[in-house]
């Protein structure tokens, strides 16, 4: 009993603190700003979890015995959140609303499951739990438990394939240090949570399954507030890096090849038009070119003062413009259009549009039928 009032103790400190976090996140100034909406999600994920681990302790169980659920809830949602931050710090570009959402099916399956112990009273909820046992509640529990293990493996395995497949996105050296660190963590932290886990389901309990089962909820709490050292000491780290000139003083490309390459992307750009493909890369329009990713950033940076994705959007904006300059957009939506010249979403669309315009693709096509005869 007192071995878990201290942990109740870290559990509610670390809980406060990561709201705290959360308010200093969506704080930080906008560029960053899709990245640090997930960071929010994962670290709003692990005060659930420590909520619901919690109740776990008698004082708080006896009352309020249905919050133990809310640990469950987070089991399938950090693997998703934490692959759509990954993809965002690298700049990768957005999955469509309907790939996203098959990411959540697992966890909706998990819910659905869970409501047979959601009606139930507080009095026969404790009694299931506590005094019967009851059998089939323990077998859900355990069921989901384990793929809800093994979906996380595969989800950090995926997140460490990305990081490596477009490490050269990452612009300086600590941004990759950090990545190595959380997907350590992480992973130590899901090897602790099979340890418990292997262990309970054999009725193994011993030191090792207390130790490896807290380890899961010991090791979130660490990553919390490693966040929230970086947040509060250098809250530039979560912002996308800028490009200094310094950072290409050792390039092999001298302005003549800059040059050179500039005219090769840009009718590139016009003839096989790739910024039509909405899942376009840095990687894969390098390739298009013979280039290393770290080059065809470096043109774009230095050629044309833009990143990556600013620079495509342009030519898709552009192509947008001809469209409705031709009048072919009169029985098409703006988000057919959107998908048509390679954006995956209409909001990312009026981003951008706004972005260069400064007015919205809407407000555009009204001024072009002013003027039309």
């Amino acid at each position: 009993m007192e071995k878990l009032k201290w942990f109740s103790y870290v559990l509610l400190l670390t809980s406060t603190q990561g709201i705290l976090l959360m308010v200093v996140l969506r704080k930080i100034p906008k560029p960053n700003k899709q990245a640090n909406l997930y960071l929010s999600g994962m670290i709003g994920l692990v005060i659930l979890a420590m909520i619901g681990r919690l109740v776990f302790d008698p004082q708080f169980f006896n009352h309020f015995p249905h919050l133990v659920i809310v640990a469950d809830i987070c089991i399938f949602l950090f693997g998703p959140f934490f692959y759509f931050y990954i993809r965002s710090i690298l700049l990768l570009p957005s999955l469509n609303l309907r790939i996203k959402l098959l990411h959540f099916v697992p966890a909706l399956l998990h819910f659905i499951s869970m409501i047979p112990q959601i009606i139930v009273s507080k009095a026969t909820y404790i009694y299931m739990m506590m005094v019967e046992r009851t059998p089939w509640l323990y077998a859900v529990w355990l069921g989901f438990e384990g793929t809800a293990i093994l979906l996380n493996f595969a989800y950090l395995y995926v997140s460490y394939i990305t990081v490596q497949k477009h490490k050269d996105a990452l612009l300086t050296k600590t941004y990759r240090k950090y990545l190595q660190t959380i997907l350590i963590l992480l992973l130590v932290c899901l090897v602790g949570w099979t340890q418990g886990y292997v262990l309970y389901f054999f009725n193994a309990k011993s030191l090792l399954s207390f130790l490896g089962s807290n380890l899961a909820w010991l090791l979130p709490t660490g990553i919390t507030y490693f966040l929230g050292y970086l947040t509060a000491v250098k809250p530039k780290f979560f912002q996308i890096p800028t490009t200094p000139k310094a950072k290409y003083q050792n390039s092999p490309l001298v302005k003549a090849d800059l040059k050179k390459y500039q005219q090769q992307l840009e009718k590139l750009m016009e003839s096989q038009q790739p910024y039509l493909d909405a899942q376009l890369t840095l990687q894969k329009l390098s390739v298009l070119l013979d280039l290393k990713p770290a080059q065809l950033s470096q043109i774009i940076n230095e050629g044309y003062q833009k990143n990556f994705f600013d620079f495509v959007n342009t030519y898709r904006i552009q192509h947008f413009i001809k469209l409705v300059s031709v009048q072919t957009h009169e029985h098409k939506t703006l988000l057919g259009m959107a998908l048509e010249v390679g954006f995956n979403s209409k909001s990312t669309f009026n981003r951008a549009f706004k972005k260069e315009h400064q007015m919205t693709p809407t407000a555009y096509i009204k001024q072009v039928e002013l003027t039309l005869p």
